[in-house]
């Protein structure tokens, strides 16, 4: 049964004089004196607040710091409170407590950005009963943006447990007000009314979902991906620039690289010339942004591998920490610096160009040519459906074929070029995942994930593994302490460790994903019996 309403707003025409005036003689309880302070709502750029059904707000306090209060998406009591004197980035600014024991699970490493302000007049009604006890409360809250502009009002319903039958009696005094439930959080009706360009929680997502009508031309469909993973690098472009946290620059890779692997697998789709000229551009992107990312990598994995040694482990490790962030530190100006050159800059805006400009005759390649870039190939008129399914299964065979060649004495580079054979079948299924059946697509992945997460288990370890040894040789040169070094030196074990256990799984692992049953649940996505 779902709980009873307490958040109401009403109609854009009402009045909130005559509002007032009308619950004070239903409720029988005069307004206090109105409080007018401005809100802000937060979230991060994913919306993993929204997503966890949370809402976090702050609000000024008396003595100059901030109230901040975390509540149930569409409920109006908090669930927790703080005063902090300066408004949190990370969960790890946050005082240790409720309101960090509730954000943390949900934000991990992301920052909290202020979705919209609103400046806010809020009466509140208390209803008391024959004891002077207070049983219930209202509160109306007239909404204005920051520059003035009305955003209607928000009734919330207060109750006080052990006293359902007056805030029942309250509920039908606020309908009979003309006032309704509230469809959706106030902070989603607010963003949306504010229309000053404030993002709508939730509204950005890395995941992919792209509808493709399976008959539509391959070239129409491989420019439809290619638009969503440019407007996703773009996206995170500015907060990748300015650092705001390392998942900015986490999802630019991740559509660099999945916009890179479209384009490996647009060969004979679209033109060649087109080709040769974006893919080295979109390499280029991918490498200024990988020294940074790695050090992102190391910095947010550092306590939880320090965590697993010694009591002491992570104060021995201090001065690599302060080494590791000061690399990352001058890598990220680097990095933002190159972003900020004529070069990528060109490049975003003639990949954008390019597309859109493509888009409107790909609909049907064979009455047009594309332009600057010449004719379309043969295959840009192919049905994608057929077009994805045969590169799909061609992928899923070489695969095959490789895995199967990797004995225990197979070099270790050998483990990694199979990974990068993975990873383009999975970019596969992401890029054109809506062309095959979500039953028979789901097991497919999960057998491919088991595999990819060995395999990137012992690619990842092998770089840290490196790039450890390389930091020790720095600290050992400038002098640390012996307790830091042997104890990077025991994260080098560990590594080592890690590694010797992903290599032994590995037979085990690609043995369930090559089985006859594993194969069979791919013959069956296809549909065609393809992967024979």
């Amino acid at each position: 049964m779902p709980p009873e309403p307490t958040s109401y707003v009403a109609p854009p025409s009402t009045d909130a004089a005559a509002l007032i005036a009308s619950l004070a003689q239903a409720l029988s309880a005069a307004a206090e004196a109105p409080v007018s302070e401005r809100w802000t709502w937060w979230d991060t750029f994913d919306g993993r607040l929204h997503n966890a059904g949370l809402v976090l707000a702050s609000a000024p306090e008396a003595a100059g710091g901030h109230v901040l209060s975390v509540r149930p998406s569409g409920g109006v009591a908090p669930l927790a409170t703080v005063v902090v004197a300066e408004l949190p980035r990370l969960a790890s600014d946050l005082p240790p407590g409720r309101v960090r024991d509730r954000l943390a699970p949900a934000l991990e490493m992301r920052a909290l950005l202020p979705i919209v302000s609103v400046d806010a007049t809020t009466h509140l009604f208390v209803q008391r009963n024959d004891d002077d006890k207070i049983v219930t409360r209202v509160a109306v809250d007239e909404l204005h943006s920051v520059d003035g502009t009305d955003l209607g009002l928000w009734v919330r319903l207060l109750p006080v447990r052990g006293y359902e039958k007056a805030a029942s009696r309250a509920r039908d005094v606020l309908v009979a007000a003309g006032v309704t439930p509230a469809s959706e959080d106030v902070v989603e009706i607010v963003a949306t009314a504010a229309g000053d360009g404030t993002r709508t929680p939730g509204a950005y997502s890395s995941k992919l979902s792209i509808p493709i009508d399976p008959a539509q031309s391959a070239a129409s469909a491989f420019l439809t991906v290619l638009l969503v993973l440019l407007d996703a690098i773009e996206a995170n472009f500015a907060g990748t620039v300015d650092d705001v946290d390392s998942e900015f620059l986490h999802d630019l890779r991740v559509a660099v690289r999945r916009s890179r692997s479209a384009l490996k697998h647009a060969g004979g789709v679209l033109p060649d010339e087109l080709l040769a000229c974006f893919r080295p551009e979109l390499a280029w992107l991918q490498e200024i942004t990988g020294p940074t990312r790695d050090l992102d990598v190391q910095l947010l994995g550092l306590p939880e591998e320090a965590a697993a040694l010694a009591p002491d482990a992570a104060a021995e490790l201090e001065p690599f920490a302060v080494l590791l962030a000061k690399r990352q530190r001058d890598e990220q100006s680097a990095m933002a610096e190159t972003l900020r050159s004529d070069r990528a800059r060109a490049l975003l805006q003639d990949w954008r160009e390019t597309i859109e400009s493509l888009a409107s005759t790909a609909t049907d390649p064979a009455d047009a040519d594309a332009g600057e870039w010449g004719a379309w190939p043969s295959g840009a008129t192919r049905p994608i459906a057929a077009l994805a399914a045969k590169r799909v299964a061609r992928r899923y065979r070489r695969l095959l074929q490789l895995g199967g060649e990797i004995t225990e004495q197979t070099p270790a580079e050998a483990l990694h070029d199979l990974r990068k054979q993975g990873k383009e079948l999975r970019y596969l299924f992401e890029l054109f995942g809506s062309l095959f059946p979500a039953s028979a697509l789901g097991p497919v992945i999960k057998d491919l994930k088991e595999l990819q997460d060995n395999l990137g288990e012992f690619q990842d370890t092998e770089v840290q593994r490196h790039a450890l040894r390389g930091f020790g040789e720095e600290l050992v040169a400038a002098g640390a302490p012996v307790g830091t070094i042997l104890t990077l030196a025991q994260l080098v074990e560990r590594l080592a460790l890690r590694q010797h256990a992903a290599r032994s799984e590995f037979a085990a692992r690609f043995a369930r994903f090559s089985s006859p049953a594993s194969r069979k649940r791919f013959e069956v996505l296809l549909g065609d019996g393809s992967a024979q």
